[in-house]
């Protein structure tokens, strides 16, 4: 299955602000057992939010903290080394570049 993951992260975040919305209309609601039963809603929309966000950054090839649930996306500049910005766990993938594997050859290009 080929998916288009640009637009499902579009999507994703137009989730999130309605998401957004609906929690501030909330707020507004008296207290009570509706108000509980939009709230417990919606924090469970958002945890589903969350792993699907986490799902397509794994799609795009991010790599992903398995620390956390859902797992928490990991940032990197280099594509190699990669890390949380929750718990600032560390993972090394992936193999060199070329103009590493260039440099440390004993074939020189």
């Amino acid at each position: 299955m080929n998916m288009d993951w640009n637009s499902v992260s579009q999507a994703l975040t137009e989730v999130g602000r309605v998401l957004a919305l609906l929690k501030q209309a909330k707020d507004l609601l008296p207290s009570g057992t509706k108000k509980d039963e939009i709230n417990q809603a919606i924090e469970s929309a958002e945890r589903q939010m969350k792993l699907a966000e986490s799902k397509t950054a794994q799609g795009l090839g991010y790599v992903l903290c398995k620390n956390h649930f859902p797992p928490e996306i990991m940032l990197s500049s280099d594509e190699r080394t990669w890390k949380c910005s929750v718990c600032d766990n560390e993972k090394t993938t992936g193999m060199p570049d070329n103009n590493d594997l260039r440099e440390n050859s004993k074939w020189k290009y």
